[in-house]
């Protein structure tokens, strides 16, 4: 993120290197956020939250102990995120895998140290359960079309446009 950022000027979207940036709760252009094309539905609103990375050091004192923290101090914004009829496919996608994947990992553990023989099996099984149950959780983490570099009271500074998007957008200047 670039220090233009942290003085955004209001009521503008630009961009700002590979940011779009978005000030004073401004819509977006009608227009695809991944392919720049023109859209023909209503975009739907996406609600991004964000908080300084420098809390994940709080994970070394108690996982509980950084999801209160950070559900305490993080920013939030609501942004109508227009998508193309292909993009919004892709979207809704990863958000079926994601969910997908996370409701599966309770049972597929159950099911793995049913079938386990030994006590090795079973720590297996269940880390595999483990892991399909986090891929899920960060699969649908990942699935916003955009993703917040930073989220403040004025302003929020968003990755994961496309270049035919972006270069659509006025720059900072």
């Amino acid at each position: 993120m670039s220090m233009t950022s942290l003085f955004a000027e209001p009521g503008r979207v630009y961009r700002d290197g590979k940011s779009v940036v978005v000030t004073d709760r401004s819509p977006l252009p009608p227009r695809c956020v991944k392919c720049g094309q023109p859209i023909a539905t209503e975009p739907k609103v996406e609600k991004y939250s964000w908080h300084s990375p420098w809390l994940y050091l709080l994970i070394f004192l108690g996982v509980i102990f950084y999801v209160i923290v950070a559900l305490v101090v993080r920013k939030q914004w609501k942004l109508a995120v227009p998508l193309c009829e292909a993009h919004r496919m892709q979207h809704r996608r990863k958000r079926w895998i994601g969910a997908t994947l996370l409701i599966a990992g309770i049972p597929i553990m159950i099911l793995l140290v049913g079938l386990a023989s030994s006590d090795e099996g079973v720590g297996l099984s269940v880390a595999t359960g483990v892991g399909v149950l986090i891929a899920g959780a960060v699969f649908l983490s990942r699935s916003h079309p955009l993703l917040p570099n930073r989220i403040e009271d004025t302003y929020a500074s968003f990755a994961g446009a496309g270049e035919d998007f972006l270069t659509q957008l006025p720059g900072r200047g």
